[in-house]
């Protein structure tokens, strides 16, 4: 999470929640006049406070026409009143599932517009083409979404329900687009990628050049190269000068050859030896 980011949206859903409540303002009328009815016979009955009162609401007044009181025009009315009061539960599972598809499209909408505002969008294990592939992907799982879920948006990046997040980087020099090849074709990591792209790009652009080259020359030998190796090179190209760099280069390859222990310690012994 990148705690200086304001969220700027977010999108939930919850199958719980009540999302028939708009029923009952819907079919007001119907429940004054039912109440009328009610109360011209001197009839006792509660108001329906909440969607779910409805289908016993409903039934009382279908009912009226049992009550010799009743004139049979009015109980005529009651039963046409009750039909279109009444409410099951089979209404309010349809009126979710539609809930839940409009919240699906919104935030389809929301991803694929704030996947367009970047350059690369990426998670921990490598970039991504399309984020809206990520939603389908947490659509097709067991469980789906789960029964409460969120999407959280921020100005450069998104939490996704399932705990992870996808950053947004815009390209202002060509060396961020070389550092993403050096990654997708020589990085060996699974994870941290998008840390070790976030690191790069808050490079002053002089550094970010140094460190492209010399990832290139170690890259060359056909070298995996992994996350810690990433760091030692961000670490080398801030603490030293860039007349360095090719005595760094030339003592590595020097060194390559012969070398019997890991890459890494190569790197600081041929550094060391700067």
């Amino acid at each position: 999470m990148f705690l200086d980011d304001k969220k700027v949206e977010s999108v939930s859903f919850n199958w719980c929640n009540d999302y028939s409540s708009w029923r009952l303002d819907d079919v007001s009328s119907e429940i004054e006049e039912a109440l009328s009815i009610f109360s011209k016979y001197d009839l006792s009955i509660e108001k329906p406070e909440s969607i779910y009162q409805l289908a016993e609401f409903s039934k009382k007044v279908g009912l009226l026409y049992r009550d010799k009181k009743v004139s049979d025009a009015d109980a005529r009315r009651a039963l046409a009143l009750s039909d279109l009061i009444f409410f099951n539960d089979e209404i309010a599972a349809f009126d979710t599932e539609i809930a839940y598809n409009d919240a699906i499209e919104i935030v389809r909408d929301n991803l694929s517009k704030w996947d367009s505002r970047f350059d690369l969008i990426c998670n921990e294990e490598g970039s991504i083409r399309d984020i809206t592939t990520l939603l389908d992907k947490l659509l097709h799982k067991r469980d789906g979404l789960g029964e409460r879920w969120e999407f959280e948006f921020y100005e450069d990046f998104v939490s996704l329900p399932d705990g992870s997040t996808v950053k947004g980087f815009t390209f202002d020099r060509d060396y961020d687009r070389d550092f993403v090849e050096f990654l997708e074709y020589t990085y060996s990591g699974i994870d941290n990628y998008k840390e070790l792209l976030t690191k790069f790009t808050l490079l002053k652009p002089e550094l970010k050049s140094r460190v492209n080259k010399l990832l290139t020359s170690i890259g060359d030998k056909n070298q995996s190269i992994d996350s810690a190796i990433i760091d030692f090179i961000f670490s080398l190209v801030e603490s030293n000068p860039a007349t360095n760099d090719l005595i760094f280069i030339s003592n590595y390859e020097n060194l390559f050859n012969d070398w019997q222990l890991t890459l890494l310690d190569l790197l600081k012994v041929s550094a060391g030896l700067t």
